[in-house]
């Protein structure tokens, strides 16, 4: 039980870390747009469809979740 409560707390530091650089680094540039991201503007309306962003995020998402001990 005392190994599950720390990994809950370094789960959410790290979750709380990662927050924090995402908003520090969307004030300081725009995210990374990659070259099959899609963004539709149009008076009144905008959308974005980060296609290409998301390969990366699920690629690396399951080892970030499931860490290898």
């Amino acid at each position: 039980m005392e190994n599950l409560g720390k990994l809950l707390l370094v789960t959410g530091l790290v979750f709380t870390s990662l927050g924090i650089l995402v908003l520090v680094l969307s004030r300081v540039s725009n995210m990374v747009k990659l070259p099959g991201d899609i963004q539709i503007q149009t008076e009144g309306f905008s959308c974005v469809l980060p296609l290409a962003t998301t390969l990366p995020l699920s690629c690396t998402s399951p080892g970030i979740q499931f860490p290898v001990v």
